[in-house]
């Protein structure tokens, strides 16, 4: 994993820090409300992905597996001082 992702997590509690949404997650990628509990997930629990990152907008994304509904869910957080404000996600059937 790169060595950023780990100084950057480690400066927070994933499992506790405030999530917020941008616009573009709302509107443009027509979030359901059912999908929210998997995003929390992903992003408290799930594994950073070091080639879909990056060091200069400080975005991680983070990717789970979530057997019960057969997809795998990636999700782009930006680092904010306090929080993380979630930009994008994307869902693939099958694990990755």
């Amino acid at each position: 994993m790169e060595g950023w992702i780990i100084e950057e997590l480690r400066k927070v509690d994933r499992r506790t820090i405030k999530l917020t949404s941008s616009k573009h997650l709302l509107y443009e990628k027509e979030l359901q409300l059912w999908e929210l509990p998997y995003l929390k997930r992903t992003i408290r629990f799930g594994n950073p992905s070091p080639q879909d990152s990056t060091e200069e907008e400080k975005r991680i994304c983070f990717k789970l597996y979530f057997k019960d509904i057969g997809k795998t869910y990636f999700v782009v957080v930006a680092l904010e001082e306090n929080h993380f404000k979630i930009i994008t996600r994307m869902d693939k059937h099958g694990k990755y």
